[in-house]
Order: structure tokens, then sequence, then C-alpha cells
């Protein structure tokens, strides 16, 4: 539950404290670096950063902070922009069968309740909750808050024995189509690196 912990944390201080990060990069484990790029190609759209991993790629709209923790086997890529907007990805590699002893869709009907409750949103709060699917592998997507909560954009996905989760959340308003486009949208998975076992 550590990461998971730690995942919500982060939005939570962040809605809490409003708080300025620094974009620059940490990590525990230097070994496994991933490839950060600037992409400039198009002007008419926002500027954005490619973090390519072997198994993924993804848009931030700005340099992320990569926290890497080999002990727990747990990656999160986190960016606040200004006072009000953050964008975060997680991710966790579990020890095979323990996903497969609880089952697919009980786990991450677990992990959407563990957000729905650190977060505080009640039933009236929350606009969408359906399962969802990338590349052929199951997830959830969630969509909550209120004025006088965060407002969250949040998908989970599983892809074998690893857990992504991604989301957006905002102090004052729902993250827009946008936002949500070019970053939840822009998350895939690099098909030849990944198989379903």
């Amino acid at each position: 539950m550590k990461p998971l912990f730690l995942f919500l944390a982060f939005f939570s201080l962040f809605a809490c404290k409003n708080q300025k990060q620094k974009p620059t990069n940490l990590t525990k484990d230097s070994s496994q670096t991933s490839k950060i790029q600037p992409d400039t190609t198009e002007l008419a759209t926002p500027a954005h950063f490619t973090i390519e991993e072997e198994e993924f790629v993804i848009n931030f709209p700005a340099m992320p902070l990569r926290v890497e923790d080999s002990t727990d086997r747990d990656v999160e890529y986190s960016v606040q922009m200004g006072d009000s907007v953050n964008y975060i990805l997680y991710f966790r590699d579990y020890k095979e069968g323990v996903i497969q002893k609880m089952g697919e869709k009980k786990f991450l009907q677990n992990q959407e309740k563990q957000v729905i409750d650190k977060m505080g949103f009640p039933k009236e709060e929350i606009f969408e909750n359906k399962e969802i699917e990338l590349s052929g592998f199951p997830g959830i997507s969630l969509k909550a808050g209120s004025q006088k909560n965060t407002f969250l954009v949040y998908r989970i996905y599983l892809v074998g024995n690893r857990l992504y989760q991604l989301g957006i959340s905002h102090t004052k308003r729902n993250p827009t189509n946008e936002e949500q486009k070019n970053f939840l949208e822009s998350f895939q998975l690099k098909n030849s690196k990944v198989s379903k076992s």
C-alpha cells in the first residue's frame, strides 16, 4: 500500500498546499534512466516533453520530476503547473501472482476505491467511473471533484504484473478536454515490448 499512498499523498498535498516544485530529475537508482525529449516540431500546439521508457511513451506539458524507488519497484513522474494543476504518472511492478490471486477486475476496483476514499470524493462528486482498455489491457477511468474538493481525471491500467496510474488534478476547475487529450491520450504502450502473459 505504500506506493499508492505516496501517489495519493502527492495529490492530497498538492490540493492542500499548492506548493511549487522545481522541474528536476531525482532518481534513487540512476542505472534506470529514461529518455526525456522536448517536442518542438509543431509551433501551433503547446510544447511538451516526451517520456519514453522501454514499455511506454507519454507526453507531459513540462519537464517532469522523476522519483524511483528500486526497493518497492515503483516510479513516479510529476509536473506541477502554476499553483492549481498537477500531472502525474506512477507505475509499479508486482510480483508474479499478486494481481492474479485477487483477479484483475477486483484489483483495479480496489485501486480505484483507494483513490476515491483517500481523496474524500462522495458519490455525488463522481462524474465517471467506467471500465476502459488500452491495447487490450484492462483499466478504469475516473472523473470526480467539486469546488469544495480537488477536480481529478484519473486512469488506472493493468499490463501484466505492472500497474499504471495517471491523472490530472486541478484545484479550480475540471481539467479541460485539451489537457486530457494532450496528456492522458498520449500514454501509449510499446506493443513490441508488451505481451499479455
